[in-house]
């Protein structure tokens, strides 16, 4: 639909070059090669997730942009409610920045008893309905940050890592067991390997309502 409405809404001059008609539909066509990269992509890719859902907002956008009315023929009523779409988004995440707020105040209080170079693990038992809200493994890097060792959940173990550890000192059956199930963590076995352990609860959830 949104390709007839195109061909119908600016039919291309006769005396135009193939290369000029490319140019001024350029967001129309960069937008159907994200969309359909969104239809075609996997959700992984070698260690790299959500890879096809990053080309749904790219589309959205070109099309947006493409289809937009001149400012002559855009109404008072559509620019306002336009103007308020990055407001209505920011509003929305509020609950998250209040979440990441009260987490990093509780780790700056933790940092310091954290010996540097260690190895921490950072499980994340937060319930699966509100995954996708916040996700708290992410504050597991600011440790590393802070006090150098390494984390249990991290993107130095994905093969696309700019910076990897070395191999010979990989504890994938670790990460194969939280990515699985965090419950199937082994303190046993794996506190032999971690001398700290991160435990990002869902009561930062119910801080946050």
């Amino acid at each position: 639909m949104l390709v007839v409405f195109w061909i119908r809404r600016s039919p291309p001059a006769p005396s135009a070059t193939l290369r000029e008609r490319l140019a001024r539909h350029r967001f129309v066509l960069l937008g159907l090669a994200s969309l359909a990269l969104y239809f075609a992509m996997p959700d992984d890719i070698n260690g790299a997730s959500h890879i096809y859902k990053r080309y749904l907002p790219p589309a959205a956008a070109l099309f947006f942009v493409a289809f937009c009315p001149t400012r002559e023929r855009f109404p008072v009523v559509a620019k306002v409610l336009a103007s308020l779409v990055p407001l209505v988004v920011v509003i929305t995440a509020l609950p998250q920045f209040v979440i990441a707020t009260n987490m990093s105040e509780d780790l700056d209080a933790l940092l310091p008893h954290i010996d540097e170079g260690s190895a921490v693990a950072n499980l994340d038992f937060n319930p699966e309905s509100a995954e996708g809200f916040f996700y708290p493994g992410v504050m597991g890097p600011r440790v590393v940050t802070a006090r150098g060792g390494r984390v249990l959940y991290s993107f130095f173990d994905s093969s696309i890592a700019p910076v990897m550890i070395a191999k010979p000192y990989w504890w994938s059956d670790a990460v194969a067991r939280h990515n699985a199930r965090v419950a199937d963590f082994e303190p046993a076995f794996d506190l032999v390997r971690f001398r700290y352990v991160l435990l990002f609860t869902a009561d930062y959830f119910a801080r946050a309502s």
